[in-house]
């Protein structure tokens, strides 16, 4: 019962994480002083506006646990630096369901949020819609700095020269682990697996058996196709065909792959050995981490988002009787020697509805939420990366660091990550199709003993049809 109760207050804490495409081969667009793409399209100027008179305007956001109340907090604090503006800070669910409430509403209508917070993996359905105002077009009338944001979350919202949205959360998936349980078996915590073969070795040490019984297992993870995404990346692979949608409209996935059928392989001959605890799907993501704190049948090491991490530091502080000594580590790679990784999270959007004021009131709020200093205050009190580099020297973050030397590595992993059409994400239609797809297709390999091949086929399949689909509804 104990345990039941622990692990029921954990949940309460965490965030709906999205999941992002992946990709490899390429750089990305390279930037000018304002670190706007120096192939953005031509476009009119948007004209200067001073905004006189008191406007109210909507904000629709997916954030919950201490994130939530991190944004009330710097939404608070934008409203007592511009009192002409109210914001009404109104949580709409998770990531689509806010998407779809406002596709009920309508885009363009007056009952359309100015702001709304919309997953990575929406960028290419929003900027087929045609109905937002692209960040570009103040970005470029303001002279708005983009030379400090961190280049694959820039990179990843700027289609066809333009930056769309502007990037906000921020997250990656990481290893949580019990530098506790490392200790015990022998294993420095200080150096934790880098890859495949090295997760292999830790792991016959971490996994605790009775017999031919698994009791411990070594790696909790949920099903999902963020981390087949993020493992691709990890091996220079790409996720869907043209340079993942970025040197033309993908009309094909490209996952079907050496690089993909060696994740698959791992994935299934891991959950067979009892080295990976599968929690099945997980869409609220808490299930793998409460693997940590689990005494019955639990894991060592969880496969999560960062975005988790404030939760997690804050709850375990508060329960230190669960000896548990969270350290965090990067991704491992299938193959020694592998870099980057793909950002997820969200992004701010303007819907155009031609309500000036309104638009004008939401680009002061974007501007505010994407400064150094909020950005600082956002790392520090949530578990999400600042999007730009200038905060990371800010009293905030220096702070955080020192009591929590487990968030460093989220901005250590991004700096050594490189900016290729890999992190810089996938662009697609149909991305929750193409997702849909590659779960189910996982789903049946770990549950049913569908091979690896017959698994990554059957998604191809059923995701090409969907790309098909939806290019010949916008072309």
């Amino acid at each position: 019962m104990r345990t039941r109760m622990l692990l029921a207050h954990l949940f309460a804490g965490f965030v709906v994480v999205a999941a992002i495409g992946c990709g490899g081969g390429g750089t990305g667009p390279q930037a000018t002083s304002t670190g706007a793409p120096a192939t953005a399209t031509q476009r009119p100027a948007r004209k200067p506006f001073d905004l006189t008179s008191p406007v109210t305007i909507d904000f629709w956001h997916s954030m919950g646990g201490a994130n939530a109340t991190a944004l009330e907090a710097l939404v608070k604090d934008f409203q007592a630096r511009e009192p002409n503006i109210h914001v009404n800070l109104v949580y709409q669910g998770g990531y689509t369901d806010s998407f779809n409430k406002l596709v009920a509403v309508g885009m363009n209508s007056k009952d359309a949020p100015a702001v709304i917070q919309l997953e990575d993996v929406l960028t290419q359905t929003m900027t087929d819609s045609k109905k937002t105002v692209p960040m570009q077009d103040f970005v470029d009338r303001d002279r708005f700095d983009l030379g400090k944001f961190v280049p694959q979350a820039r990179d990843y919202y700027t289609v066809d020269g333009l930056l769309r949205s502007m990037p906000f959360n921020v997250s990656s998936p990481i290893l949580y682990y019990n530098a506790n349980a490392f200790r015990a078996a022998g294993l420095d915590p200080a150096n934790p697996p880098t890859d495949f073969d090295q997760l292999a070795r830790a792991c016959e040490k971490l996994m605790v058996r009775k017999g031919d019984q698994v009791t411990r297992h070594c790696i909790a993870t949920d099903i999902t196709s963020w981390y087949f995404e993020q493992f691709l990346a990890k091996q220079g692979a790409l996720y869907v065909n043209h340079a993942n949608g970025r040197d033309g409209r993908a009309d094909a996935v490209a996952f079907n792959s050496p690089e993909g059928l060696k994740v698959m392989r791992w994935w299934q001959e891991g959950v067979k050995s009892g080295l990976i605890l599968n929690v099945g799907r997980n869409p609220a993501g808490p299930d793998a981490l409460l693997a940590l704190v689990n005494p019955d049948g639990g894991a060592a090491i969880a496969l999560q988002s960062s975005a988790n991490l404030r939760s997690v530091v804050d709850f375990l502080e508060a329960n230190k009787g669960l000896n548990i000594d969270p350290a965090t580590a990067p991704l491992p790679s299938p193959t020694p020697g592998g870099k980057g990784i793909v950002l997820g999270g969200a992004s701010l959007w303007i819907p155009a509805t031609g309500d000036t004021p309104r638009e004008e009131a939401a680009w002061k709020l974007v501007s505010f939420l994407s400064s150094a200093e909020v950005q600082a205050k956002w790392h520090a009190t949530s578990g999400y990366l600042p999007v730009r580099f200038d905060s990371l020297d800010l009293q905030p973050v220096q702070d955080l660091y020192k009591k929590y030397p487990q968030f460093r590595l989220l901005v250590d992993e991004i700096r050594q990550s490189p900016n290729t059409r890999a992190t810089q994400g996938a662009l697609m239609g149909p991305s929750q199709q193409v997702r849909d797809a590659l779960v189910s297709a996982i789903e049946e390999m770990l549950l049913r003993g569908t091979s690896p091949e017959q698994a990554l086929k059957q998604a191809e399949s059923q995701a090409n049809e969907a790309i098909k689909r939806y290019n010949r509804a916008v072309e």
